[in-house]
């Protein structure tokens, strides 16, 4: 979890703050809507969440799909892949993703192999998973095997919080107090400069972790939850292929998160938007979003340890249509790997974008 951020954050807005209070009062879907018209509230809600200005409703309100000139931007061929960036100079493992294990089922399956081909020329070791949401599909590249989550696991956490407090067990509103033991020096996170003995509400605490992914309120997080308890949830959702104590998921794991959050199968929907919320324009927005248009909304979470650990996942919302990625790796050059993440995102949003 030492990924470092692209500039200085400041203390963020609590969960008493204005931008809760509009998350609190979107109105939840009725259970037979479709998932186009989930999809369409998320970008509602998360606008309104996350922004709380009006001017950001012209952008959530676009109801066209990407015309033609708008994909031909962000990818000049959404037939070809991008070539891999250049390994000039770099003193990573040899790709280990050829010949990986690769799944995909429905409209993915020629995604799969344009996005193997890719991988095959990179350094390191990639998992990927990506979900469909209108239709279903699935791909996957060694999307089972577990690597270091890094950050990628406060995730798992913030989620274990809400649903805590959606069943009424804890309030967002609860405090914890900073102890010398409690501070992460290293990484992210602006908690560790503050004094010791401040006082954080969890909403603090939750916004934080996720905005900044501040490495001081995730310990604290799990030392208020314990982490029996969220890997107890953990597996009780279907991730059995994540290990919390142990900084261990897959990508299918992590991605079934995600596509679960969509779905609205883990919370009821305050507390899902609530969620999603935190995770769109976080202090780290150079993987996965980076070379998407601004109306293509992400709520994600990043990772990145030492040995080549670069990670990115998350929630891809379009106007007409919404999908999950999820992107880790191990041993590969840092530079080299950022780069690759964006162009893998920008390859599945020009993918996406030309499915009816």
């Amino acid at each position: 979890m030492s990924e470092q951020p692209r500039r200085r954050s400041t203390p963020t807005q609590s969960a008493s703050g204005s931008r809760h209070a509009r998350a609190r009062s979107v109105s939840p879907l009725s259970p037979l809507g479709t998932v186009v018209l989930a999809a369409a509230a998320i970008v509602i809600a998360v606008f309104i969440a996350v922004r709380g200005i009006a001017s950001h409703f012209q952008v959530a309100s676009v109801t066209m799909t990407p015309t033609p000139a708008i994909i031909q931007q962000i990818s000049p061929d959404t037939d070809a892949i991008p070539e891999a960036p250049s390994t000039a100079g770099a003193a990573a493992t040899p790709s280990s993703t050829a010949g990986a294990e690769t799944a995909a089922t429905g409209v993915l399956a020629p995604l799969a192999v344009k996005l193997q081909e890719y991988l095959s020329g990179l350094h390191g070791t990639y998992g990927v998973w990506v979900a469909d949401i209108p239709t279903g599909a699935t791909l996957g590249i060694r999307s089972h095997q577990q690597f270091i989550a890094a950050s990628v696991i406060k995730t798992y956490i913030l989620v274990a919080l809400y649903e805590e407090v959606a069943e009424g067990k804890l309030k967002l509103s609860d405090t914890m107090t900073t102890t010398a033991a409690d501070i992460q020096d290293y990484g992210t996170g602006s908690i560790r400069y503050d004094p010791i003995g401040t006082t954080f509400t969890l909403a603090d605490l939750a916004e934080r972790a996720a905005k900044q992914s501040d490495n001081t309120a995730a310990f604290m997080l799990r030392k208020r939850l314990g982490d029996a308890y969220i890997q107890q949830r953990v597996t009780a959702w279907g991730m059995t292929e994540t290990n919390v104590a142990g900084d261990r998921t897959s990508p299918a794991d992590i991605g079934h998160l995600f596509l679960k959050l969509a779905e609205r199968k883990l919370l009821p929907p305050k507390e899902d938007l609530e969620v999603l919320g935190l995770l769109v324009a976080t202090d780290f927005e150079d993987r996965l979003p980076a070379l998407l248009p601004d109306y293509a909304l992400t709520a994600h979470k990043i990772g990145t340890e030492t040995d080549g650990v670069i990670n990115d996942a998350g929630l891809i919302v379009l106007p007409t249509r919404s999908y999950v990625v999820a992107v880790l790796s191990s041993g590969t050059d840092p530079a080299q790997a950022i780069a690759a993440e964006q162009q893998l995102s920008r390859t599945v949003f020009a993918f996406e974008s030309t499915l009816p």
